[in-house]
């Protein structure tokens, strides 16, 4: 009514005044306004928030003026320890699984914990709390960050709740509805709680199961046995180190396949590297280990032998923008499903986590040109720390798991490695596995 907006102008609109001399300064009024207006600082849902306590804090009729300027000294200071703590990448990303676009001030997020907000924008807590005062309660708001404070320096808790979080199995606010309750507070309820999430999850598949093209994503069952086993292996041998899920999130971590896949690019020298790569692997199935003949069956593909080494050097004769003949695309087709058959190439034992820029860099290479790369780019990371290789990654391409002393190669990714690779990552992950 005309009233309200009569009263609400009069009470609390505030106006800042600014005396100047327009002749001095040989400009207009209206000219002057803009130019002070003109770079105007949007007010984000967490500083109008921000007002509403400071404003409880000034109306509050129990309070004098000297334990008003008090309090509101300690909530901004409060206010700032909130915020910074929350630029940390790794705490961050401990209570949210991803960037958030639509927080302007990530204080915000705690807001939304506290009011349930479901709207993706910064002002949704922001009229939740206006409209509700009990809502407004910042030392509840500041002990929920103190709660995640705790939790983010203690490394166990820290792990199993940045993995449920992250691997969107349990939201950051579930989990502390959950600690609030009596029967859950005692550290060997909550902590058996949170295990028992992440051991019902794991158990849902078995890890023989698990393929590229049905499980891969950011989400997806692949990522999260790999995070954990990238964790519980930090806890097995670097006790006082963390898994960074800030890392994770920045530096995009995502599935690399240790043993290549064909090739992207479908080149006649990616080709002859695609071969080289895998002809050990299939090695057995030469019926003429001299001229490296294989037999395939003719009634499915219309030939009888692939000759590998004429195989090669019929694509040596080709330069990369030369269109590769019928035949020889026929007999690549065929070796791919005989790799298929004898390799497991998208099953977990032939996948480590990497981040982007690694991976873009591997483009696909040969074992031996990536192990090359990571072993490299891990000792530049000792040195300077610019980018982060989870320990399971280095692992599997120094080779560092095999334990059959006898079978151990540097040059490609045997069918053994694979093996011994699963057999590590099922025993990492056991407690949390059914027997």
């Amino acid at each position: 009514s005309l009233n309200s907006l009569i009263n609400k102008l009069k009470n609390q609109v505030k106006f800042i005044w600014y005396e100047v001399d327009l002749s001095t300064l040989n400009t207009t009024a209206e000219k002057l306004f803009a130019n002070i207006n003109k770079n105007k600082i949007r007010l984000t849902g967490a500083d109008l928030i921000k007002a509403l306590f400071i404003l409880d804090i000034e109306n509050n009729d129990a309070y004098n003026v000297e334990v008003k300027h008090h309090k509101k000294q300690n909530f901004a200071n409060e206010w700032d320890e909130v915020e910074q703590t929350l630029g940390n990448p790794n705490f961050w990303f401990f209570i949210t699984n991803s960037n958030e676009q639509y927080y302007d001030v990530r204080i915000g997020k705690l807001f939304d914990i506290i009011t349930k907000n479901r709207q993706e924008t910064d002002l949704g807590s922001y009229f939740l709390m206006n409209e509700n005062s009990s809502l407004r309660n910042w030392s509840a708001v500041y002990q929920s960050f103190k709660i995640a404070l705790e939790w983010f320096e203690d490394s166990y808790l820290y792990h199993r709740i940045g993995f449920l979080v992250n691997m969107n199995i349990l939201s950051f606010e579930t989990i502390l509805n959950e600690y609030n309750k009596e029967e859950t507070r005692s550290k060997k309820a909550f902590n058996g709680w949170l295990n028992g999430h992440i051991k019902t999850y794991m158990n849902s598949f078995g890890l023989s199961e698990l393929n590229y093209n049905k499980h891969k994503g950011r989400f997806g069952q692949c990522t999260a046995v790999l995070m954990l086993y990238n964790i519980l292996l930090l806890e097995k041998y670097y006790p006082n180190q963390k898994f960074s899920f800030g890392d994770f999130i920045e530096q995009d971590w995502s599935l690399e396949h240790i043993q290549p896949q064909k090739p992207k690019v479908k080149t006649a020298a990616s080709w002859i590297g695609w071969l080289n790569e895998t002809e050990n692997i299939i090695a057995d199935k030469f019926v003429d280990d001299y001229q490296k003949v294989l037999l395939v069956d003719s009634d499915q593909y219309n030939i009888k032998e692939i000759n590998y080494n004429d195989l090669l050097e019929r694509l040596g004769l080709l330069n990369d923008n030369a269109t590769i003949p019928k035949d020889l695309i026929l007999q690549l087709d065929i070796l791919q499903d005989i790799f298929e058959e004898e390799f497991p190439t998208h099953k977990i034992q032939n996948l480590a986590l990497l981040d982007k820029v690694t991976n873009s860099k591997l483009s696909n290479g040969s074992f031996k040109e990536k192990r090359s790369l990571i072993l490299k780019i891990n000792e530049k990371e000792q040195q300077n720390a610019s980018v982060f290789l989870p320990l399971g990654t280095i692992n599997v391409f120094s080779k560092t798991m095999i334990t059959d002393i006898e079978s151990i190669q540097l040059d490609y990714w045997s069918p053994k490695d694979s093996e011994y690779y699963l057999m590590e990552i099922s025993q990492i992950l056991k407690p949390y596995l059914n027997a």
